[in-house]
């Protein structure tokens, strides 16, 4: 939970620039297994303060993941037997993301020069 001293920071900033309102916080890192469930609850009951939307598919630490970074792919990529869990997590991550982002994240380049 150290990085929620910086979600702070980025939250500040999100509402400086009135974009608070279209931000989602994704839990990442979670260990996969038995507990994983419970490590994501306590993960978005710090984050609840807030106020953003937490999105409820969350990413687990997998070493595929970090196989994938190191040799510079994504995960859908890579062929090993565990990267499919991995590659699920993302699928399910992007499909949630991609369902609840709204048209008016767009920022208009008139919008953009002021």
């Amino acid at each position: 939970f150290f990085e929620l001293e910086a979600m702070a920071s980025t939250v500040g900033l999100l509402e400086t620039a009135g974009r608070k309102h279209l931000a989602f916080a994704v839990v990442n890192d979670v260990t996969p297994g038995r507990g994983e469930a419970k490590e994501y609850e306590e993960a978005t009951n710090g984050l609840k303060k807030f106020g953003l939307r937490i999105c409820t598919e969350y990413l687990c630490h997998r070493k595929p993941i970090l196989q994938a970074i190191a040799a510079g792919k994504g995960i859908t990529e890579v062929t090993t037997k565990d990267a499919k869990a991995a590659g699920d997590d993302v699928r399910k991550l992007w499909k949630e993301l991609h369902l609840l982002q709204p048209a008016g994240n767009v920022i208009s380049l008139s919008e953009k020069t002021r």
